[in-house]
């Protein structure tokens, strides 16, 4: 991208004055072309792991208390079991 454009040396070139088509020059006084590259700002772990952290911070859930919650659950069902409690 060019900051400084020289409206001197602007042209409108344009040969019949009936003409429906015309042709402008520009001339920028350096030749330097910037090239930008786009890429996605999540990957598909940053984006579980932000969602994750979302549903933890906003709904008080994490998959590791629910790990433990079913571990827990588990244990009572077996406690229950031995009992001979169904």
């Amino acid at each position: 991208m060019c900051t400084c454009f020289n409206t001197s040396r602007f042209h409108i070139l344009s040969g019949d004055p009936n003409a429906t088509a015309s042709m402008a020059m520009l001339y920028f006084d350096t030749p330097n072309v910037e090239i930008s590259q786009q890429r996605p700002l999540y990957d598909c772990t940053s984006f579980t792991a932000a969602v994750g952290g979302a549903l933890g911070l906003f709904l008080g859930f994490s998959f590791l208390d629910f790990f433990y919650r079913a571990i827990a659950w588990g244990a009572k069902k077996m406690e229950r079991h031995a009992q001979g409690i169904y």
